[in-house]
């Protein structure tokens, strides 16, 4: 590699250019987050619009209808990310936006829950906009500003999925869930074009560090073996399925303790509104923090909490406590998305990092596909308070376990470095034999 190519492969873009990229990936990344939990949150009872009726009968079509973007996302996701290191992560962020503004106003458009699932399974194949522009900000950000920049994008998600529900909740109970569609594919279409006006893709060529022309699935391979980084991937993959399990009960659990059905869409959209800030509050904070003390003790940490204040929502029977709890969990969950796009960031090269945050977001999309349809079937077959217990379990046991397995690789790597200097001692020197 040249020393150019070095020294951008280490810096990223220009002070200027690189915060003006970072300033209109972080509106874009929030407009789209927005768009999108404007209207998916309500998806419960707009399948009761469309003709599904019986609790039972609606909690399986809503974890179906919330799995199917998942399923074609994990399927399509490393192939983005071989498009966004050979073509440009910002063509692919400008694909994600618009495709989704499209797809999304459709779904406002249906007359028939499998046309929903159809333009479900198409969203999860076109879009992907988080993934997308993670990549863009890590490949044009400085190496010792990455876990800034990425916590800053973690706070735009969180702020999205605060804004929109809140806004959504209010909207569908003023005009009506189709509504919320065609303003969900507004956001998007704005954040589409923030983008292709403001931001500035990395100037690395689409090819490996040291030359060589392989071909792509040589690059997924040598992503796969970076260290730790399959850890990761697990991590990820078990972290979203938790994650989603609540998904599609979670409108219905609220509305089992509001006493006012009509406003139902409104609180459901405050719970998951007031996570959401808690969380965008710490997550440039802890980007920083992970860029100290390294990503480890912020997941393990993060992950542990995250159970801890999980499991008690099961035994909720007070809606005020109900916030109360939801507050304090955002504090929790957003010190694990920075620490992991952090890991990520360090650990791959610039110009393999399309295809990490494709692998990544492909495990995501795993997590995400099980976990809805797993959520939807504990709920109709258990009750709405299982899946409570079951995602809480899950992340204490997934806290652990990160913990263990990225401190054993971690005293590996310690050892590895001490055996490298005490082989540079001992060796000959100049004009030994």
């Amino acid at each position: 590699m040249s020393d150019a190519a070095t020294l951008q492969e280490e810096d990223g873009l220009a002070g200027h250019a690189w915060v003006r990229t970072l300033t209109a990936a972080w509106f874009a990344q929030f407009a789209s987050i927005a768009g999108f939990a404007f209207a998916m949150p309500f998806l419960p009872f707009y399948l009761a619009q469309l003709g599904v009726h019986g609790a039972v009968a609606q909690r399986y079509w809503s974890g179906l209808i919330g799995s199917a973007p998942a399923v074609t996302m994990m399927l399509v996701a490393p192939f983005w990310g071989i498009a966004a290191d050979r073509y440009g992560r910002k063509l692919m962020v400008m694909r994600a936006m618009f495709s989704g503004a499209v797809v999304v106003a459709l779904m406002g458009a249906v007359g028939s829950p499998v046309t929903l699932l159809v333009l479900r399974f198409m969203q999860g194949a076109l879009t992907g906009t988080i993934s997308a522009t993670n990549a863009m900000v890590s490949g044009v950000s400085p190496r010792k500003r990455a876990g800034f920049s990425l916590g800053l994008m973690q706070s735009a998600v969180f702020l999205g999925n605060c804004v929109g529900p809140l806004l959504g909740g209010m909207f569908a109970d003023a005009y009506g869930y189709s509504a919320t569609f065609y303003m969900a594919g507004a956001f998007l279409l704005l954040g589409g074009i923030v983008i292709a006006a403001l931001a500035q893709d990395s100037p690395l060529p689409p090819r490996e560090p040291d030359g060589r022309n392989g071909k792509s699935e040589v690059g997924i391979l040598s992503v796969l073996a970076t260290p730790g980084f399959v850890i990761i991937i697990g991590v990820v993959f078990l972290l979203q399925f938790a994650g989603t399990v609540l998904s599609p009960v979670f409108p219905l659990f609220v509305e089992s303790l509001v006493h006012d059905s009509s406003a139902v869409n409104t609180h459901t959209g405050r719970l998951i509104a007031v996570t959401a800030i808690s969380a965008a509050l710490v997550a440039v904070p802890i980007g920083w923090l992970s860029d100290r003390i390294g990503p480890r003790n912020v997941l393990a940490a993060g992950t542990l909490l995250s159970g801890c204040l999980m499991l008690p929502q099961a035994f909720v029977t007070q809606l005020t406590t109900l916030y109360e709890i939801r507050i304090a969990l955002g504090l929790a969950a957003g010190a694990i998305g920075p620490a992991m796009g952090g890991f990520v960031n360090r650990a791959v090269p610039r110009s393999s990092q399309g295809k990490a945050f494709g692998i990544v977001q492909s495990a995501s999309s795993f997590g995400f596909a099980l976990g809805p349809f797993t959520g939807g079937a504990l709920g109709a077959e258990f009750g709405l308070r299982a899946p409570f217990v079951v995602v809480g379990t899950l992340q204490i046991v997934f806290g652990i376990g990160a913990w263990i397995a990225l401190g054993r690789l971690s005293a590996a790597g310690r050892v590895k470095a001490d055996q490298t200097a005490e082989t540079k001692d001992i060796s000959p020197s100049d004009g030994e034999e």
